[in-house]
């Protein structure tokens, strides 16, 4: 079942994108949701640097 094609689905896309943002700016105003976006940011920077920290592991392993 075809929902839209390409386009339909970069407009979902985009849309969604625009509402993360709209709502993050609105967290961000308060003190809580201010709070849950420096955890998410933290928690998100762990992840990168431990998925960076893997493929450097696995680059060596391979050379």
């Amino acid at each position: 079942m075809e929902s839209g094609g390409t386009m339909g689905k970069l407009l979902v896309f985009l849309a969604g994108l625009l509402a993360g943002i709209a709502v993050a700016r609105l967290a961000a105003g308060s003190a809580a949701g201010g709070r849950l976006i420096a955890a998410a940011g933290s928690a998100s920077d762990e992840f990168v640097r431990a998925l960076s920290d893997s493929y450097r592991a696995h680059r060596a392993d391979a050379a």
